[in-house]
């Protein structure tokens, strides 16, 4: 009872994660608001939460934890239980056209902790301290609904906290034609362990890892 559960980069292990990008809208959505010619995957990443989980998803930002560097970066967020706008995702707007800050540590006893020894990115703000002020936002979501946002975005998952409720959600990473291979002061999460072998700071990310998926590559993902 109250487990969370997240996983990733099922796309090369579950068939039905290739059906999914090659047959849906989706991968063609991302790749039109990104207005990018081709579209590459990042990741994707599953997550289950359920009742009593305990506290929220801390404050963080997806970039500070990847490996990209560009503006054409994306996530659709896709849950497919009924959610209110208390339980759902709460991001802060625009936040993507400011500083990146220190990737969150996700340490229970501090949850502004961050995960790099650098003074190179600012702190992580203390967001739940003046929501107003951030102009915290979150919506109700009924199954089919998507959010869409920038690996830059603030953003922080609330906790599910009513008896039986729970929140399964898939989120799909994708980058376009401008995205480039970029350093963290430590590993970066997924690690792709061996990048660093193929591509060196500034190269266009694109390695095995990353299948095309417009227009469909079959051959980047054999």
């Amino acid at each position: 009872p109250g487990a969370f559960y997240d996983d990733y980069c099922n796309f090369w292990c579950i068939p039905e994660f290739r059906i999914l990008l090659k047959d849906s809208p989706i991968a063609d959505i991302m790749r039109k608001l990104m207005r990018t010619d081709r579209l590459w995957l990042y990741y994707d990443q599953i997550f289950q939460k359920e009742a009593g989980a305990g506290l929220p998803t801390p404050w963080h930002q997806d970039s500070s934890y990847w490996m990209t560097s560009g503006a054409q970066l994306g996530s659709m967020w896709i849950t497919i239980d009924h959610i209110t706008a208390d339980e759902s995702l709460e991001v802060v707007p625009g936040s993507h056209l400011g500083p990146m800050y220190n990737a969150n540590a996700w340490d229970i006893n501090d949850r502004l902790k961050g995960k790099y020894q650098t003074n190179e990115m600012p702190p992580i703000p203390d967001v739940d301290a003046d929501r107003a002020h951030w102009g915290v936002q979150s919506w109700a979501i009924t199954p089919g609904d998507v959010v869409i946002l920038h690996p830059g975005v603030l953003h922080g998952g609330a906790p599910i906290e009513r008896a039986g409720r729970k929140r399964r959600t898939l989120s799909v990473r994708f980058f376009g034609d401008d995205v480039t291979y970029s350093l963290r002061p430590d590993s970066s999460l997924p690690p792709f362990w061996g990048i660093s072998e193929l591509l060196r700071p500034g190269d266009k990310l694109r390695a095995p890892f990353f299948p095309q998926v417009r227009p469909w590559d079959a051959a980047s993902i054999i």
